[in-house]
């Protein structure tokens, strides 16, 4: 039995079990399907979240952060990569995540902003064995989502990695949808013109012609 509290796949998942998510369990040392599986993702948990914003300006922002790793001995270059949305999207991943990250969210996600996910994924670097890579994947569309998703819902969005080894790797990845919602100006009070007042008291008080 392993040890209290040592890094191993056992006690992962007995923290699991126990309600306390991990990232990437299947890397942890002693998990017996590690040697079949060549990729494996998952997203990342904790305060930078994966999340989809409709910007309320007919344009939508993905960020999905994301980790990648390999079980393979000699490491894996990732060929082929491919996102499947809930909707009818054309999606530019091709942005810096400093880009589409709002400023004031950049103390989140900043950890996050430098990392090698985007050259193990558009540049062919190689994915090394005990080395997951972590970071943003970051897209703009010139599209609203559709109505019928409300804010605060969760949608699920398809991701497929193809490695250099000829194995595919599917899984789900949930996100939550945002909505921006514009702030309504507060009704401004009418001012009466100055002496409104007055001018009337003294046409009122005015002595009629005969």
């Amino acid at each position: 039995m392993a040890r209290l509290y040592s890094a191993s796949h056992w006690c992962g998942r007995q923290l699991v079990g126990a309600g306390c998510p991990l990232d990437h369990l299947d890397d942890l040392p002693g998990n017996p399907t590690a040697a079949r599986k060549t990729l494996y993702a998952s997203p990342l948990g904790g305060y930078a979240e994966s999340r989809i914003f409709d910007l309320g300006n007919g344009s939508t922002s993905y960020t999905i952060a994301l980790g990648v790793g390999t079980h393979r001995p000699s490491g894996v270059v990732i060929s082929e990569w491919s996102i499947f949305l809930p909707w009818d999207h054309f999606v530019n991943w091709e942005y810096d995540p400093r880009d589409v990250v709002p400023k004031q969210d950049h103390h989140v996600y900043g950890h996050l902003f430098d990392t090698r996910l985007l050259a193990v994924l558009n540049e062919g670097h190689l994915l090394a064995r005990g080395y997951p890579v972590r970071g943003l994947l970051c897209g703009m569309a010139l599209q609203s989502i559709p109505e019928g998703f409300a804010s605060g819902q969760t949608v699920h969005l398809k991701l497929s990695l193809t490695s250099d080894a000829g194995s595919t790797l599917t899984f789900r990845l949930p996100l939550p949808v945002y909505r921006h919602r514009a702030q309504k100006a507060a009704p401004s009070k009418r001012r009466a013109p100055l002496f409104e007042k007055a001018d009337l008291v003294e046409h009122e008080s005015a002595p009629r012609l005969p």
